[in-house]
């Protein structure tokens, strides 16, 4: 009786999720996985930059199952999707404005944000304030002298701001 080679590279092309069966993956099944779904690297025990990178390319938001992922993949991922920011602990500043540029939305991820990122945000999208929790007049202003629709979204505007 023969014993025939298994072909891991095809099994986990066609199911990236086999890759949580495959004890010590070699980084060419890594990528292979995680090029086929982002999501997978979640079986990859400390996987080098390359193999964070080609999931994030995949799934920006599969950086929530990175532990300790690099600045470079932190960056990338906010680029692709600026929803990733909720997925990273502590973001600076510079993470927090890319995210901003690419959604300004997504500033309802960021908790305590600082006033410059506030009126980024504002500045791209006027609405966007419906997400800040005490703004302040000058980002209030901001806002408005934006989108007037804004106004909506602020609690007892000052007779400046209407």
């Amino acid at each position: 009786m023969s014993k025939r080679k298994v072909n891991w590279k095809s099994i986990v092309i066609e199911n990236p999720w086999m890759l949580k069966v495959i004890r010590e993956p070699g980084v060419f099944l890594q990528l292979a996985a995680v090029k086929k779904n982002g999501n997978a690297i979640q079986f990859v025990k400390d996987p080098i930059e390359r193999v964070q990178l080609a999931a994030i390319k995949k799934n920006s938001k599969s950086i929530q199952h990175i532990k300790n992922p690099t600045e470079r993949v932190k960056f990338k991922a906010v680029s692709n999707d600026g929803e990733a920011i909720q997925y990273i602990e502590n973001p600076s500043e510079e993470l927090q404005a890319e995210a901003i540029k690419n959604d300004s939305d997504c500033i309802r991820f960021i908790k305590n944000p600082s006033e410059e990122i506030q009126l980024l945000s504002v500045c791209l999208c006027g609405e966007s304030i419906r997400h800040i929790d005490n703004p302040s007049e000058a980002v209030k202003l901001r806002a408005v002298s934006n989108d007037g629709k804004s106004i909506k979204w602020i609690e007892n505007p000052s007779e400046e701001i209407q």
